[in-house]
C-alpha cells in the first residue's frame, strides 16, 4: 500500500516540477521512495563498519529484500525521471533533508540517481557543456552541515560525483 502512495505522489511531484518555471524544487525522499525501504537500507548502513564509506557502496542495495530492492530501482527512477522533467523546464530538483536517522539511505538513493545518469552518457548531467541556460545541475542533495562528520560526508560524496564525471549539487 505504501507502494501505491509513493506512485500517486511521485505522479503529483512529476506535475508541480512541470509547473515550477524553471524553480528549484524541493522534495522529501519519502514521497519517491518507500519510507520502510529507508529505514532497512539505513540499519544495513549503520551497522557497516565504516557507515561513511558504505553509503558509497551501491552494491550494499543488494543485501536488501528482493520487495526493498525493487523499491530502491523504482525511487532511483522516479527520481531521475523527476530530475529530467526539472531540467527540461528549466528548473531543478532538490532532494530535501530526511529524518537524520534515514539520511544515509537517502544519500545512496542520491548517489545512484547520479549513477543512473551517468551511465546514460547522451542525456547525463554529466558535463556543464549543452546544459540548458540554468547552470548547475538538475539534481541536488542536502546535507546537514550541523551534524558531525557532515564534512567528510560532502567530500566523499564530492568525490563520488568527480569521479563519475557528473555535476553534484
Amino acid at each position: 500500500e505504501e507502494a501505491d502512495d509513493v506512485q500517486l505522489e511521485l505522479a503529483r511531484k512529476r506535475q508541480l516540477v512541470a509547473a515550477a518555471g524553471g524553480l528549484t524544487v524541493p522534495i522529501k525522499p519519502t514521497a519517491v521512495a518507500d519510507g520502510a525501504m529507508l529505514r532497512a537500507l539505513a540499519d544495513l548502513i549503520q551497522q557497516a563498519p565504516e557507515p561513511d564509506a558504505a553509503r558509497l557502496d551501491g552494491e550494499l542495495v543488494t543485501q536488501l529484500s528482493e520487495e526493498h530492492r525493487k523499491h530502491f530501482d523504482d525511487a532511483v527512477e522516479g527520481l531521475v525521471r523527476l530530475a529530467r522533467d526539472a531540467e527540461a523546464a528549466g528548473g531543478a530538483l532538490l532532494l530535501d533533508a530526511e529524518m537524520t536517522d534515514l539520511q544515509p539511505a537517502v544519500d545512496r538513493l542520491f548517489l545512484s540517481a547520479l549513477e543512473a545518469w551517468a551511465a546514460d552518457a547522451d542525456r547525463a548531467f554529466a558535463t556543464y557543456a549543452g546544459r540548458p541556460a540554468r547552470p548547475g545541475p538538475p539534481l541536488y542533495n542536502t546535507y546537514q552541515c550541523y551534524l558531525a562528520g557532515s564534512e567528510a560526508r560532502l567530500a566523499l560524496d564530492a568525490a563520488f560525483a568527480k569521479d563519475l564525471g557528473v555535476a553534484f549539487g
